[in-house]
């Protein structure tokens, strides 16, 4: 066994799957450079991107959660490496993270960042429907 802390790390990475993140993050930045924009706007974008996606695949595990015990135990909520308030503070804080980059760039794309956030969450909770009970 692990320290539990260590754990629990290991658990919130499983939770944002930072490999898809990446993925995520690219496009904004090769964007950028593209058209010719500074890098540092462009690791900006990244970062933005970044953490929104984290932000949504954890708020996804999140809604899923009860689904995910049955067809997917071996994610973190299921299997219990993060709690259900965890992940919670992990999606409020991985869309801070998103609005604080984009804020390094612009603040009309605040606007746009706070839009697509919300609607990723409107659409997870519509579709999903979930109870919010812990």
């Amino acid at each position: 066994m692990g320290c539990r802390f260590c754990e629990g790390l290991r658990g919130v990475i499983d939770l944002i799957r930072p490999a898809n993140c990446v993925s995520a993050g690219t496009g904004p930045a090769a964007a950028a450079l593209a058209v010719g924009a500074r890098p540092w706007t462009a690791a900006a974008l990244f970062g933005s991107g970044f953490f929104a996606y984290a932000a949504g695949v954890a708020l996804n595990d999140i809604l899923d959660r009860k689904r995910d015990a049955v067809e997917r135990p071996e994610r973190p909520i299921p299997r219990g490496a993060v709690g259900v308030v965890a992940a919670v503070f992990v999606v409020a804080l991985c869309a801070t993270a998103s609005l604080t980059f984009a804020a390094l760039t612009s603040m009309k794309l605040i606007l746009w960042y706070v839009l697509v956030l919300l609607l990723a969450a409107g659409y997870d909770a519509l579709k999903k429907r979930p109870s919010f009970r812990y």
